[in-house]
């Protein structure tokens, strides 16, 4: 093998190297909010689960995730309230591709729409827990209500697995669905397209990755493990878990925070 042949394997070598490095700082960084472990508890009384169904394509909707935003540094965040923001895929066609939406997001504001919660679909739209807030731009994203003894969510974070209980109140033998959504936080779009073309759109509370799992009770307790993947490019900053009744998208309890 000649000298140059040696120094282009060499070469070789070292760009492997490097890509397979920047490779793990990258991955990593994504795999260190699940490798932490965590604990997040609610209270047994009801916390209001507040989503926001928006899309970057639509030019009413940055008001709405302003207004969502609004929580972010609210003292009541997680422990009272657990805002969200899904991202529908029905205005992609005008232009611009909104890199947040999904069509299960779109999927899940239909549900409300098909089991009367909601008159119609729409952008902006708030939900709050399970029912249609038309008037939400008068009012606070969190509005304190009478509190009311639901039963305590508890979920533990370790290995990259999210370990999931909650036992109701009043006792039921339902069969409940336990929702947990990866959040993004901090992040902003300059869209070339659509109708808010120009503009640097900035959200929080974004939905980047939602599963679902359905549990039988056990003596009236129920039991969840999901698996913290986040399928995105964005890193996942905070995250929503809420139980509800299978194939009923109306919140029965939820909890949440921020990841390590």
């Amino acid at each position: 093998m000649s000298n140059q042949q040696v120094l282009n394997v060499r070469s070789n070598i070292f760009k492997t190297y490097i890509l397979f490095v920047s490779f793990l700082l990258t991955s990593g960084y994504q795999l260190s909010a699940s490798a932490a472990e965590q604990e997040f508890n609610s209270t047994k009384e009801r916390v209001q689960l507040v989503e926001l169904y928006t899309s970057e394509g639509c030019s009413s909707c940055p008001p709405a995730d302003r207004w969502l935003s609004s929580l972010i540094d609210h003292k009541d965040l997680w422990t009272k309230v657990v805002p969200i923001a899904f991202h529908v895929d029905y205005w992609d066609y005008i232009g611009w591709k909104d890199p947040f939406a999904s069509p299960r997001h779109t999927q899940r504001q239909y549900q409300f729409k098909n089991q009367g919660l909601s008159n119609s679909v729409y952008t902006p739209e708030v939900i709050r827990n399970g029912y249609e807030l038309r008037d939400w731009y008068q009012t606070s994203a969190y509005t304190p209500t009478k509190g009311q003894d639901i039963g305590e969510l508890k979920v533990k974070l370790k290995n990259g697995i999210a370990n999931i209980s909650f036992i109701p109140t009043p006792d039921t033998d339902a069969p409940l669905e336990a929702n947990m959504a990866l959040l993004g936080i901090d992040l902003a779009t300059t869209v070339k397209a659509g109708e808010n073309r120009g503009k640097t759109l900035k959200h929080n509370f974004v939905a980047l990755n939602w599963q679902k799992q359905t549990a039988n009770s056990e003596d009236n307790k129920y039991q969840w493990s999901l698996p913290l993947q986040n399928n995105s490019k964005h890193q996942a900053k905070a995250i929503a878990i809420w139980v509800s009744v299978q194939n009923d998208p109306r919140p029965i309890q939820a909890v949440g925070g921020l990841l390590r």
